[in-house]
């Protein structure tokens, strides 16, 4: 598979060594980009066009494959500043292609097709036994070539024995999503656009989807990404970074979050440098004591959570936050201890041009690439790693063609 071309070893057409990561990341990038403009240019638009499962599908891929790279490739400094903002505009214009198709009038995005166009009908046997032998995309279920090792030096499962449990693949073939993941898409649209005219955009999709596709709105990949937009909306810092590193969230969700993670830890050093510990005068000599606003440093690596100790120090030198080394009271090693009182928070600027310097976040390998347990580029691709509830777990008709009118009477029932 060309998307793991970097991670597979020496390539001949690069002097035997392995492609650079943003060249494979560009390739991909101009083939999704010229697959999604075909798509379009034979009308596949939803309501008032064309629309069925297989466009929904493509298309969820090269969502996943854009909220992917946005972190895995976070590590590159070209990428962060030339082609992140990029890559987010590509993921925006998938999804907002997906939300049409999600939005399709007659409810076609989970209606399967087979070869040469022929819609396939779940009450009619003989389409169902096409449906069966249905293959979604691509047949082989491992990376072709060599087992690519990921960039810590780990082997990548890349074994046909494992278990999947992919949403794209024969094992979905009847399911009544036909390898969709509406519910996954929706909760990723609003991670995507937390920021949007103040949060406004987040909460008039939302407020739709509540009315016109409860059981959507009422799925774990949406109600999650409400928290996290609360969280966030709320400055709510310490409540982000715990549903981050929580196990239960989706890794494609992580990687969407680490695009608020450097704002979050600016608010998070803002907050605790002016409400952590107290301050007393004394009154002989009027002078302010710093009264219990010690904090491990360590403490702050796991509650905002940085790589190591090393970047965090960064972070509070970059925030003009006091660290000192002391030794604990019961001995032992030094540790670093913050002292936030008597810190004067303050962000670092560019002593040239005055400007507020950003503080990019490392690639967060420890909370976030330690989600995906192996899992290769074409399983993520494929909803490998997608997480509980990705997938709606019935439909509410089984003609997608009356989808709309089922909605509509669980609406008013409601």
């Amino acid at each position: 598979s060309v998307m793991e071309r970097d991670r597979q070893g020496p390539d001949p057409r690069y002097s035997n060594a392995p492609p650079p990561s943003l060249d494979v990341y560009q390739f991909i990038w101009d083939r999704t980009r010229m697959i999604r403009k075909d798509f379009i240019l034979q009308n596949y638009i939803g309501t008032g066009g064309r629309c069925n499962a297989i466009a929904t599908r493509c298309h969820e891929r090269i969502a996943r494959w854009h909220a992917m790279c946005e972190h895995q490739l976070s590590h590159l400094e070209d990428f962060v500043t030339m082609q992140s903002q990029q890559n987010i505009q590509e993921l925006g214009q998938t999804m907002k292609t997906l939300n049409q198709y999600y939005d399709d009038a007659m409810g076609r995005s989970v209606l399967e097709v087979a070869e040469g166009d022929v819609e396939v009908d779940d009450d009619a046997a003989s389409s169902s036994l096409k449906k069966e032998n249905y293959i979604h995309g691509c047949q082989s279920n491992v990376v072709l070539g060599a087992s690519p090792v990921d960039y810590s030096g780990s082997p990548m499962k890349n074994d046909d024995g494992v278990n999947r449990n992919r949403l794209v693949g024969n094992e979905n073939n009847n399911h009544v999503s036909c390898g969709t993941a509406e519910p996954e898409m929706r909760g990723l649209y609003i991670l995507l656009t937390m920021n949007n005219d103040g949060g406004m955009e987040v909460l008039k999709y939302v407020g739709k989807l509540c009315e016109q596709r409860p059981e959507i709105f009422r799925s774990k990949p949406v109600q999650l990404a409400l928290r996290i937009f609360q969280a966030k909306k709320e400055h709510n810092y310490a409540r982000f970074f715990s549903i981050m590193k929580s196990p239960s969230t989706p890794y494609l969700f992580a990687c969407i979050m680490f695009k608020h993670v450097e704002q979050m830890r600016k608010i998070a050093f803002r907050i605790m440098s002016r409400t952590i510990g107290y301050r007393n005068r004394r009154k002989d000599t009027g002078e302010y004591i710093h009264i219990n606003d010690s904090y491990p440093l360590s403490d702050l690596v796991e509650l905002l959570c940085f790589e190591d100790l090393d970047e965090a120090r960064a972070a509070c030198r970059h925030y003009n936050i006091t660290t000192k080394e002391e030794v604990p009271a019961s001995g032992g090693d030094a540790v670093d201890i913050i002292y936030w009182r008597a810190s004067d928070f303050r962000e670092s600027k560019d002593p040239k041009k005055g400007t507020t310097l950003p503080l990019k976040p490392r690639k967060m390998v420890r909370i976030i690439e330690t989600k995906l347990n192996g899992a290769t580029r074409l399983a993520v691709c494929r909803g490998e790693v997608s997480g509980e509830g990705a997938m709606l777990a019935k439909r509410l008709s089984s003609s997608p063609k009356n989808a709309l009118v089922a909605t509509a009477a669980v609406v008013a029932q409601t």
